[in-house]
Protein backbone atom coordinates (compact mmCIF):
# COMPACT_ATOMS: atom_id res chain seq x y z
CA UNK A 1 0.00 0.00 0.00
CA UNK A 2 1.61 3.28 -1.07
CA UNK A 3 2.26 5.55 1.88
CA UNK A 4 2.84 9.28 1.55
CA UNK A 5 3.89 11.56 4.37
CA UNK A 6 3.20 15.28 4.50
CA UNK A 7 3.92 17.93 7.10
CA UNK A 8 1.18 20.50 7.49
CA UNK A 9 -0.84 22.54 9.94
CA UNK A 10 -3.68 20.51 11.37
CA UNK A 11 -6.13 23.27 10.39
CA UNK A 12 -6.93 21.30 7.22
CA UNK A 13 -8.17 18.32 9.04
CA UNK A 14 4.24 16.06 3.25
CA UNK A 15 6.36 10.74 -0.52
CA UNK A 16 6.32 7.75 -2.62
CA UNK A 17 6.50 8.15 -6.39
CA UNK A 18 3.53 7.11 -8.50
CA UNK A 19 2.38 7.43 -12.06
CA UNK A 20 -0.38 9.61 -13.39
CA UNK A 21 -3.62 7.89 -12.52
CA UNK A 22 -7.32 8.51 -12.47
CA UNK A 23 -9.25 8.08 -9.23
CA UNK A 24 -12.42 6.05 -9.00
CA UNK A 25 -14.08 8.83 -7.01
CA UNK A 26 -17.47 9.88 -8.31
CA UNK A 27 -17.80 13.14 -10.22
CA UNK A 28 -20.97 15.19 -9.83
CA UNK A 29 -22.35 14.99 -13.37
CA UNK A 30 -24.35 18.18 -12.95
CA UNK A 31 -21.64 20.41 -11.49
CA UNK A 32 -18.63 18.70 -13.08
CA UNK A 33 -16.74 18.84 -9.77
CA UNK A 34 -15.03 16.05 -7.85
CA UNK A 35 -15.71 17.87 -4.56
CA UNK A 36 -18.82 19.83 -3.49
CA UNK A 37 -18.64 23.03 -5.51
CA UNK A 38 -20.26 24.93 -2.65
CA UNK A 39 -17.20 24.22 -0.51
CA UNK A 40 -14.75 25.71 -3.01
CA UNK A 41 -14.17 29.26 -1.78
CA UNK A 42 -12.94 32.39 -3.51
CA UNK A 43 -9.77 33.39 -1.70
CA UNK A 44 -9.87 36.96 -3.04
CA UNK A 45 -6.83 37.61 -5.26
CA UNK A 46 -8.22 35.82 -8.34
CA UNK A 47 -6.24 33.71 -10.86
CA UNK A 48 -2.52 34.47 -10.59
CA UNK A 49 -3.28 37.23 -8.09
CA UNK A 50 -0.64 35.45 -6.04
CA UNK A 51 2.05 35.14 -8.72
CA UNK A 52 3.92 31.88 -9.15
CA UNK A 53 7.68 31.98 -9.68
CA UNK A 54 8.30 30.72 -13.21
CA UNK A 55 11.96 31.69 -13.60
CA UNK A 56 13.56 30.97 -10.22
CA UNK A 57 17.04 32.30 -9.51
CA UNK A 58 19.30 30.41 -7.13
CA UNK A 59 22.33 31.45 -5.11
CA UNK A 60 24.85 29.62 -2.94
CA UNK A 61 24.55 29.02 0.79
CA UNK A 62 27.02 31.77 1.70
CA UNK A 63 25.00 34.37 -0.21
CA UNK A 64 21.93 34.27 2.04
CA UNK A 65 21.33 35.34 5.62
CA UNK A 66 18.41 33.23 6.79
CA UNK A 67 17.76 32.61 10.47
CA UNK A 68 18.89 29.10 11.39
CA UNK A 69 15.40 28.12 12.53
CA UNK A 70 13.75 29.39 9.32
CA UNK A 71 11.84 26.59 7.58
CA UNK A 72 12.77 25.58 4.05
CA UNK A 73 11.54 22.99 1.57
CA UNK A 74 14.44 20.92 0.25
CA UNK A 75 14.61 19.01 -3.04
CA UNK A 76 17.32 16.68 -4.35
CA UNK A 77 17.01 15.39 -7.91
CA UNK A 78 20.08 13.60 -9.18
CA UNK A 79 23.09 15.55 -7.98
CA UNK A 80 21.25 18.89 -7.88
CA UNK A 81 20.15 20.07 -4.45
CA UNK A 82 17.96 23.14 -3.87
CA UNK A 83 16.21 24.80 -0.93
CA UNK A 84 13.13 27.01 -1.08
CA UNK A 85 12.60 29.23 2.00
CA UNK A 86 9.12 29.53 3.49
CA UNK A 87 9.44 33.31 3.63
CA UNK A 88 9.46 33.40 -0.20
CA UNK A 89 6.93 30.61 -0.69
CA UNK A 90 4.47 32.47 1.58
CA UNK A 91 4.20 35.17 -1.09
CA UNK A 92 4.17 33.03 -4.25
CA UNK A 93 2.87 29.56 -3.24
CA UNK A 94 4.13 27.91 -6.47
CA UNK A 95 7.60 27.58 -7.97
CA UNK A 96 7.82 26.08 -11.46
CA UNK A 97 11.37 24.81 -11.74
CA UNK A 98 13.61 22.72 -13.95
CA UNK A 99 16.54 20.57 -12.85
CA UNK A 100 18.73 20.86 -15.91
CA UNK A 101 21.13 17.97 -15.22
CA UNK A 102 18.28 15.45 -15.31
CA UNK A 103 15.98 17.60 -17.48
CA UNK A 104 13.28 17.22 -14.82
CA UNK A 105 10.57 19.87 -14.75
CA UNK A 106 8.68 20.13 -11.47
CA UNK A 107 6.15 22.29 -9.67
CA UNK A 108 6.60 22.91 -5.95
CA UNK A 109 3.45 24.17 -4.23
CA UNK A 110 3.17 25.57 -0.73
CA UNK A 111 -0.01 26.69 1.01
CA UNK A 112 0.65 29.13 3.89
CA UNK A 113 -2.88 28.63 5.25
CA UNK A 114 -2.37 24.88 5.79
CA UNK A 115 1.43 24.82 5.98
CA UNK A 116 1.60 22.04 3.38
CA UNK A 117 4.23 21.65 0.66
CA UNK A 118 4.07 19.13 -2.19
CA UNK A 119 6.23 18.44 -5.24
CA UNK A 120 4.72 17.28 -8.53
CA UNK A 121 6.44 16.20 -11.71
CA UNK A 122 5.47 18.20 -14.78
CA UNK A 123 3.35 16.51 -17.42
CA UNK A 124 5.62 15.33 -20.24
CA UNK A 125 2.91 15.54 -22.86
CA UNK A 126 2.02 19.17 -22.10
CA UNK A 127 3.31 22.11 -24.11
CA UNK A 128 2.95 24.28 -20.99
CA UNK A 129 4.02 22.22 -17.99
CA UNK A 130 3.53 24.91 -15.35
CA UNK A 131 0.93 25.56 -12.66
CA UNK A 132 -0.51 28.81 -11.36
CA UNK A 133 -2.63 29.89 -8.40
CA UNK A 134 -6.36 29.86 -9.14
CA UNK A 135 -7.38 32.16 -6.28
CA UNK A 136 -9.67 29.39 -5.00
CA UNK A 137 -9.48 27.33 -1.81
CA UNK A 138 -10.93 23.98 -0.80
CA UNK A 139 -10.94 23.30 2.94
CA UNK A 140 -8.85 26.49 3.23
CA UNK A 141 -6.17 24.76 1.12
CA UNK A 142 -4.56 25.88 -2.12
CA UNK A 143 -6.26 25.09 -5.43
CA UNK A 144 -3.88 25.23 -8.39
CA UNK A 145 -4.65 25.34 -12.11
CA UNK A 146 -2.53 23.89 -14.88
CA UNK A 147 -1.79 26.30 -17.71
CA UNK A 148 -2.24 23.66 -20.39
CA UNK A 149 -5.94 22.85 -19.82
CA UNK A 150 -6.95 25.30 -17.02
CA UNK A 151 -8.08 22.30 -14.95
CA UNK A 152 -8.25 22.90 -11.19
CA UNK A 153 -6.16 20.82 -8.76
CA UNK A 154 -6.50 20.43 -5.00
CA UNK A 155 -3.06 20.50 -3.42
CA UNK A 156 -3.69 18.25 -0.43
CA UNK A 157 -6.04 15.91 -2.29
CA UNK A 158 -3.25 15.74 -4.91
CA UNK A 159 -5.82 15.45 -7.64
CA UNK A 160 -7.65 17.44 -10.29
CA UNK A 161 -11.10 18.37 -9.03
CA UNK A 162 -12.49 20.19 -12.07
CA UNK A 163 -11.82 20.51 -15.79
CA UNK A 164 -10.48 18.25 -18.54
CA UNK A 165 -8.06 16.55 -16.15
CA UNK A 166 -10.68 15.82 -13.47
CA UNK A 167 -9.81 12.84 -11.22
CA UNK A 168 -6.24 12.70 -12.59
CA UNK A 169 -3.45 12.43 -10.03
CA UNK A 170 -0.01 13.94 -10.65
CA UNK A 171 3.29 12.12 -10.30
CA UNK A 172 4.48 12.91 -6.78
CA UNK A 173 8.15 13.48 -5.96
CA UNK A 174 9.98 13.71 -2.65
CA UNK A 175 10.36 17.05 -0.90
CA UNK A 176 11.74 17.56 2.61
CA UNK A 177 10.68 20.26 5.03
CA UNK A 178 13.21 21.16 7.69
CA UNK A 179 15.07 24.08 9.21
CA UNK A 180 17.68 26.05 7.31
CA UNK A 181 20.27 24.97 9.89
CA UNK A 182 19.59 21.27 9.28
CA UNK A 183 19.42 21.56 5.50
CA UNK A 184 22.63 23.61 5.32
CA UNK A 185 24.44 21.04 7.46
CA UNK A 186 23.18 18.18 5.29
CA UNK A 187 23.91 19.87 1.97
CA UNK A 188 26.49 22.66 2.37
CA UNK A 189 26.75 23.00 -1.43
CA UNK A 190 23.00 23.37 -1.87
CA UNK A 191 21.52 26.10 -4.02
CA UNK A 192 18.86 28.27 -2.41
CA UNK A 193 16.02 30.23 -3.99
CA UNK A 194 16.96 33.90 -4.23
CA UNK A 195 14.75 36.82 -3.25
CA UNK A 196 15.45 38.13 -6.75
CA UNK A 197 12.09 36.83 -7.97
CA UNK A 198 11.15 39.65 -10.31
CA UNK A 199 8.49 40.85 -7.87
CA UNK A 200 8.61 43.59 -5.28
CA UNK A 201 7.78 41.87 -1.99
CA UNK A 202 8.89 42.25 1.62
CA UNK A 203 10.03 38.69 2.19
CA UNK A 204 10.96 39.45 5.79
CA UNK A 205 7.28 39.96 6.65
CA UNK A 206 4.65 37.25 7.05
CA UNK A 207 1.67 38.62 5.14
CA UNK A 208 -0.96 36.81 7.23
CA UNK A 209 -0.12 38.46 10.54
CA UNK A 210 -0.50 36.18 13.57
CA UNK A 211 -2.19 33.39 11.58
CA UNK A 212 0.62 30.88 12.21
CA UNK A 213 0.16 31.03 15.97
CA UNK A 214 -3.44 32.04 16.69
CA UNK A 215 -6.44 29.72 16.62
CA UNK A 216 -8.32 31.33 13.75
CA UNK A 217 -9.05 30.08 10.25
CA UNK A 218 -9.97 32.34 7.36
CA UNK A 219 -12.29 29.89 5.61
CA UNK A 220 -14.49 26.96 6.74
CA UNK A 221 -13.06 23.44 6.97
CA UNK A 222 -14.96 20.16 7.04
CA UNK A 223 -13.37 18.52 10.06
CA UNK A 224 -13.06 20.24 13.42
CA UNK A 225 -10.84 18.59 16.03
CA UNK A 226 -9.84 20.17 19.34
CA UNK A 227 -7.27 17.57 20.42
CA UNK A 228 -4.47 19.76 19.09
CA UNK A 229 -4.04 23.46 18.53
CA UNK A 230 -5.24 24.32 15.05
CA UNK A 231 -1.80 25.49 13.98
CA UNK A 232 0.17 22.59 15.45
CA UNK A 233 2.43 21.09 12.79
CA UNK A 234 1.70 17.40 12.29
CA UNK A 235 2.59 14.54 9.97
CA UNK A 236 -0.20 13.41 7.67
CA UNK A 237 -0.44 9.97 6.04
CA UNK A 238 -2.07 9.39 2.68
CA UNK A 239 -2.30 5.61 2.47
CA UNK A 240 -4.98 5.42 -0.24
CA UNK A 241 -7.03 3.37 2.20
CA UNK A 242 -10.50 2.80 0.76
CA UNK A 243 -12.16 1.46 3.91
CA UNK A 244 -11.90 2.52 7.58
CA UNK A 245 -10.40 0.45 10.37
CA UNK A 246 -12.71 -1.67 12.52
CA UNK A 247 -13.12 1.17 15.01
CA UNK A 248 -14.13 3.56 12.23
CA UNK A 249 -10.77 5.36 11.96
CA UNK A 250 -10.10 6.73 8.49
CA UNK A 251 -7.24 9.19 9.18
CA UNK A 252 -4.20 9.27 11.44
CA UNK A 253 -3.10 12.56 12.96
CA UNK A 254 -0.06 12.73 15.22
CA UNK A 255 2.69 15.07 16.23
CA UNK A 256 6.20 14.45 14.84
CA UNK A 257 7.24 13.02 18.23
CA UNK A 258 4.32 10.56 18.25
CA UNK A 259 5.16 9.51 14.71
CA UNK A 260 8.80 8.80 15.60
CA UNK A 261 7.71 6.81 18.67
CA UNK A 262 5.42 4.62 16.58
CA UNK A 263 8.05 4.24 13.88
CA UNK A 264 10.68 3.20 16.42
CA UNK A 265 8.29 0.59 17.81
CA UNK A 266 8.29 -1.12 14.41
CA UNK A 267 12.05 -1.70 14.51
CA UNK A 268 12.64 -5.27 15.77
CA UNK A 269 14.90 -5.88 18.73
CA UNK A 270 18.30 -7.43 17.97
CA UNK A 271 18.13 -11.21 17.91
CA UNK A 272 21.71 -12.34 18.42
CA UNK A 273 20.82 -16.01 18.19
CA UNK A 274 19.83 -15.51 14.55
CA UNK A 275 23.13 -13.91 13.51
CA UNK A 276 25.35 -16.17 11.42
CA UNK A 277 29.09 -15.68 11.24
CA UNK A 278 31.22 -16.80 8.32
CA UNK A 279 34.89 -17.00 7.44
CA UNK A 280 37.31 -16.43 10.31
CA UNK A 281 34.37 -15.50 12.56
CA UNK A 282 32.57 -18.82 12.05
CA UNK A 283 32.18 -20.76 15.33
CA UNK A 284 34.60 -23.56 14.34
CA UNK A 285 37.06 -21.50 12.32
CA UNK A 286 40.69 -22.26 13.24
CA UNK A 287 41.65 -18.58 13.15
CA UNK A 288 38.68 -17.37 15.17
CA UNK A 289 40.65 -17.26 18.40
CA UNK A 290 43.19 -14.97 16.80
CA UNK A 291 40.71 -12.26 15.80
CA UNK A 292 38.03 -12.48 18.49
CA UNK A 293 38.90 -10.88 21.85
CA UNK A 294 39.06 -13.16 24.84
CA UNK A 295 37.54 -12.39 28.23
CA UNK A 296 38.45 -8.88 29.29
CA UNK A 297 41.35 -8.65 31.70
CA UNK A 298 40.71 -5.91 34.23
CA UNK A 299 44.43 -5.01 34.15
CA UNK A 300 45.72 -5.80 30.66
CA UNK A 301 49.39 -5.47 29.99
CA UNK A 302 50.33 -2.84 27.42
CA UNK A 303 52.21 -4.27 24.46
CA UNK A 304 53.08 -2.88 21.06
CA UNK A 305 50.90 -3.77 18.12
CA UNK A 306 53.80 -5.64 16.51
CA UNK A 307 54.13 -7.91 19.58
CA UNK A 308 50.42 -8.66 19.95
CA UNK A 309 50.76 -12.03 18.22
CA UNK A 310 53.46 -14.63 18.84
CA UNK A 311 53.59 -17.97 17.01
CA UNK A 312 49.96 -17.57 15.98
CA UNK A 313 48.71 -17.34 19.56
CA UNK A 314 47.06 -14.35 21.18
CA UNK A 315 49.23 -13.27 24.14
CA UNK A 316 46.53 -11.24 25.87
CA UNK A 317 43.18 -9.51 25.48
CA UNK A 318 43.16 -6.91 22.70
CA UNK A 319 40.38 -4.36 22.67
CA UNK A 320 38.28 -3.98 19.56
CA UNK A 321 39.64 -0.47 19.12
CA UNK A 322 43.18 -1.84 18.83
CA UNK A 323 42.06 -4.58 16.47
CA UNK A 324 40.42 -2.02 14.21
CA UNK A 325 43.60 0.02 14.21
CA UNK A 326 45.77 -3.01 13.45
CA UNK A 327 43.61 -4.60 10.75
CA UNK A 328 41.95 -1.61 9.09
CA UNK A 329 44.17 1.28 10.22
CA UNK A 330 41.13 2.94 11.80
CA UNK A 331 41.83 4.77 15.04
CA UNK A 332 38.46 5.30 16.70
CA UNK A 333 40.08 6.66 19.85
CA UNK A 334 41.34 9.79 18.09
CA UNK A 335 39.01 12.61 17.09
CA UNK A 336 39.50 13.29 13.35
CA UNK A 337 38.85 17.00 13.92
Amino acid sequence: MPLQIMVFLCVAILMACSVNSTSNQLVDSESGWLVPQSKVRDGGPGPDGIPAIDNPVFVSVDQVSLDLDELVVGIKIGDQVRAYPHNILNWHEIVNDNFSESNESVSLSYCPLTGSSLLWQAFDESSDKTFGTSGLLYNTNLVLYDRETNSLWSQMLQQSINGNQISTRPIKLTAIETTWQTWKAMYPSSEILSEDTGFSRNYQRFLYGSYRSDNSVYFPVDNQDDRLHRKKRVLGFNSEKTSPYKDGTTHLIMTPQEFLQKLAALVPRPRLNLIRYHGVLAPNAKLRSQVVPKTIDENPTEVSIDDEFQLGKLKQYIAWARLLKRVFNIDIETCPY
